[in-house]
């Protein structure tokens, strides 16, 4: 495996949070990407949460 390479945790969904962090902006930033369209996520209560395949591409966009 390249080294550039990031490795995903185990998970199954991620927060805005650890999206906005991983591509170094906002979580506003973020939100926005949601409400627009250009990341898919699902509400989970007030929160969203990011699938694993979304969370992959959103890096691969970069």
């Amino acid at each position: 495996m390249p080294k550039n390479k990031a490795v995903l945790p185990d998970k199954r969904f991620f927060s805005v949070a650890e999206l906005a962090h991983t591509l170094g902006v906002s979580r506003v930033a973020v939100f926005r990407k949601i409400r627009s369209g250009a990341i898919h996520a699902e509400k989970v209560g007030r929160a969203y949460v990011i699938p694993r395949e979304e969370f992959a591409a959103a890096l691969g966009d970069q």
